[in-house]
């Protein structure tokens, strides 16, 4: 399990456990709906070492944050087979805002720098090639039935409509969010990492796990 090292906390905190997260909330009901939220990824054997050095940082500036409930719980968000719009997900981080969003992602950055990789977070855009990821998404429980009659997480547009909040194995931005100035800061991804791949026109997909991905492609004229 994970070592709870959760203080200081007030009454205007809430804390709560479920089975896969725990849960530290500053004002809960001032929490926006939806907005950018942070992921931090983590090796098993670094995690409590990052949860240790990201917690009192996030409780001084009163952020709401939620962790992963125990160790055997991130190890099976990472196995073979498992979410794969999910896994790699250790901290989650909700701003309150634009500029607090902004001005996190550097400092979760310098704090975590120290720790080595963990998995990649397939769902997010990576910051700076670290262990810090974000995307758009939803706060708050928020749902709506799709086409399929399926449950699914849901943010609004503009208009007030309830849209799927969909949590891909790939990074999506709904049209209607803008990027923000901060991004074109981000060094991450290297364009020029994925020139290769141009020489191989990709066919489709054969198999997908977190372990990786395995494509039918040609290559001057072969399969």
């Amino acid at each position: 399990m994970l070592e709870e090292q959760i203080k200081y906390l007030d009454a205007a905190w809430l804390e709560k456990k479920t089975a896969n997260w725990h849960y530290v909330l500053y004002e809960p009901d001032e929490l926006p709906v939806q907005g950018w939220k942070i992921h931090l990824s983590a090796t098993v054997k670094q995690a409590q070492g990052m949860l240790d050095a990201v917690a009192p940082c996030l409780i001084k500036q009163k952020v709401s944050f939620k962790f992963q409930s125990s160790l055997e719980q991130y190890v099976e968000s990472n196995s073979k087979y498992a979410d794969r719009g999910e896994s790699g997900k250790f901290i989650t981080v909700y701003p309150r805002g634009e500029e607090e969003f902004a001005c996190l992602l550097a400092e979760l950055q310098k704090l975590t720098e120290t720790f080595a990789l963990g998995p990649y977070i397939l769902s997010d855009q990576n910051w700076q090639e670290s262990n810090v990821y974000f995307r758009y998404g939803g706060f708050k429980p928020l749902y709506l039935v799709n086409a399929a009659g399926e449950r699914v997480p849901a943010i609004y547009d503009p208009a007030g409509n309830k849209v799927a909040d969909q949590r891909l194995p790939y990074y999506q931005q709904a049209d209607f969010v803008k990027d923000l100035p901060i991004f074109g800061k981000n060094t991450f991804p290297k364009q020029e990492a994925f020139a290769p791949l141009e020489e191989y026109q990709v066919k489709e997909a054969l198999h997908f796990s977190n372990a990786g991905g395995v494509y039918l492609a040609l290559h001057e004229g072969k399969k």
